[in-house]
């Protein structure tokens, strides 16, 4: 009946329309591929993170070492940013090489039971960057490289100090050999730098101007008839975020006995001994080893005596006890050593970090003005 008299809404009704039937009746769309999904990083973000691990770099340097190097792979893109590190630094040495360095720190350290020891100081301009892991890493390669060839390098040109200076062109020109923090086989790129390389790839990191102040080894003669150990010690202040033997205030002993001394036990504690010389060098700061090196002396006997007391090292009572620094030598060799002869102090030098450099006062006020304009 209803649909005799509506024929055309009862075909809607029973015709759905040609778009509804076409929708109804497509197949869902799949996608296939033979390909293997890939799992984890990128290759450029795996060589971004490995080039950051090694040099440091921020992610937009990595990826303009990648770029650079038109993705040639790892050791190519290293390899730029080492050339890049070295350029940035050295142009940041030299802009800031005039700047005052009165902070750094003194690093003392000593091989085979004190037989050869070695004390350095590194500058830098603020107290900030010379507690940096990254400054105390050079100076220990500073002092791993004065110790090693810095000895031999003394030798050849002083055969009667038993405390050598080592010249600073050398030292600048050496090879740079790992110090304690560093891995003891670095990378290609790292094992051929020379020590002025590495202070300039530290300056480029860290902004700062940094200068090696002084080194000093020991040179004992070969065929001695003596017995020569050195002690160290270096003074930290009481600061834990700074390594063992690095500091603010650093010393060497040279102890010599008139014989030979056989014994392991024996030298072993002839080296504590000398150490804590060095540590009463540190603290106490004497000029002089003995009295017949003062080259002048007050008129007054009291003043004199008062003088030679402060100045002269045996005549300081000794820091650990036992009389003065003589009495405390003679009867260390009476009681601890067997056998030992005319135990004496040969050489000592004491290194405090910045001591005699000038710094600059600023004033705060008139930087501010300047600043301003004013």
């Amino acid at each position: 009946m209803l649909a005799s008299l509506f024929p055309r809404a009862a075909a809607a009704v029973v015709r759905p329309r040609l778009g509804q039937v076409a929708r109804s009746r497509a197949s869902p769309r799949c996608l296939f591929t033979t390909s293997p999904i890939p799992h984890g990083p990128s290759p450029t973000v795996a060589l971004v993170a490995k080039l950051r691990k090694e040099t440091q770099c921020s992610i937009s340097k990595a990826r303009e070492a990648i770029a650079a190097t038109e993705a040639a792979g790892y050791d190519a893109a290293l390899q730029w940013l080492h050339d890049d590190q070295a350029a940035a630094g050295a142009k940041k040495a030299a802009k800031l090489g005039s700047r005052v360095a009165a902070e750094g720190l003194v690093h003392a350290l000593s091989l085979d039971a004190g037989k050869r020891a070695a004390i350095v100081e590194v500058n830098a301009e603020t107290d900030f960057v010379a507690r940096s892991k990254d400054f105390v890493d050079l100076v220990g390669r500073v002092g791993a490289t004065a110790i090693m060839l810095g000895h031999d390098e003394s030798r050849s040109t002083s055969t009667t100090s038993l405390l050598s200076t080592v010249p600073l062109d050398f030292l600048r020109s050496a090879p740079r050999l790992p110090g304690p923090n560093d891995p003891p086989s670095p990378s290609d790129s790292e094992a051929f730098k020379t020590v002025q390389e590495d202070v300039t790839d530290t300056i480029g990191r860290l902004g700062e101007n940094i200068q090696i102040r002084r080194a000093v080894v020991t040179s004992v003669p070969d065929g001695s008839s003596s017995t020569h150990v050195v002690g160290s010690y270096v003074h930290a202040g009481g600061d834990s975020s700074i390594p063992r033997g690095f500091g603010r205030i650093g010393g060497l002993v040279v102890l010599a006995s008139s014989n030979p001394l056989a014994g392991s036990e024996n030298m072993a504690s002839l080296h504590a001994f000398a150490n804590k010389v060095a540590q009463h060098v540190v603290g106490y700061g004497p000029v002089y080893v003995a009295e017949g090196e003062v080259t002048c002396e007050p008129e007054d006997q009291e003043t004199a005596d008062e003088h030679l007391d402060r100045v002269v090292l045996l005549r300081q009572p000794f820091l650990f006890g036992g009389g003065t620094i003589k009495e405390a030598l003679d009867g260390f060799a009476r009681d601890e050593l067997k056998g030992c002869e005319g135990l004496r102090v040969e050489k000592f030098v004491r290194f405090e970090c910045g001591e005699g450099i000038e710094k600059k006062e600023d004033n705060f006020v008139e930087e501010v003005m300047k600043q301003a304009g004013l």
